[in-house]
């Protein structure tokens, strides 16, 4: 039998970090779904932030026609370029970049436990920001039935 594990990080982070205080072993997590269930791929869906507030044709861009998820050596690149070309940088908006730095660190480290990323751009309502990868994660589960 094929065991796929899908898992909406906003629904995971939000259940056990937010709401109860715990802290997840990514690691761990995935070595039990493999051991328990015989996962044999484990797709994380999860969004990753891309505005910093300057001029829209220097924010990154995702291609939604040509890739399913954010292409994170693209994402540093552009970042990176970003902090050494870009003058008029606030401090708020070079703390914001170093904050996706990390967020781009956490992401590679869970990718190195083994699980598959799939990663959308995080879109800003009023105050709420939102991935919306239920879609995705449907459509993923479908194609896998």
């Amino acid at each position: 039998m094929r065991t796929y594990i899908f898992i909406d990080a906003s629904n995971l982070f939000y259940g056990f970090d937010t709401e109860y205080g715990w802290e997840i072993d990514y690691n761990r997590l995935r070595k039990y779904l493999v051991e328990k269930y015989f996962a044999i791929e484990i797709l994380y869906f999860g969004g990753i932030d891309t505005a910093v507030g300057i001029q829209p044709n220097k924010e990154y861009f995702h291609d939604y026609s040509g890739d399913e998820t954010v292409n994170i050596k693209n994402y540093v690149a552009h970042f990176e370029n970003i902090l050494t070309t870009y003058e008029k940088l606030s401090r708020a908006q070079i703390a914001l970049i170093k904050k996706f730095t990390q967020q781009v660190k956490f992401y590679r480290k869970i990718e190195s436990f083994g699980y598959k990323l799939f990663l959308k751009p995080v879109k800003r309502f009023d105050t709420q920001r939102k991935a919306n990868c239920d879609v995705d994660l449907t459509i993923k589960a479908m194609a896998n039935i």
